[in-house]
């Protein structure tokens, strides 16, 4: 298995210290799911894809059948 480089590894820890949750989330995290992973940002549009549409029909389903599951 080939080892992953996360780029929020190369930016020093005396920073991430300061860092908010929201921070957190949008630079470090981000970072690693886009750069190293391949994933679509948070603000990317490109995250409301099929599989969000899906989900968000499955959810008006179960609540005009009054299900909670």
């Amino acid at each position: 298995m080939t080892p992953i480089k996360l780029p929020s590894l190369e930016i020093p820890e005396s920073p991430k210290r300061d860092y908010s949750e929201a921070d957190v989330h949008s630079t470090l995290f981000d970072l690693d799911l886009t750069r190293a992973f391949g994933y679509p940002s948070r603000s990317s549009t490109e995250a409301d894809g099929e599989h969000f549409r899906e989900q968000g029909s499955l959810a008006v389903r179960r609540a005009r059948a009054g299900g909670c599951a």
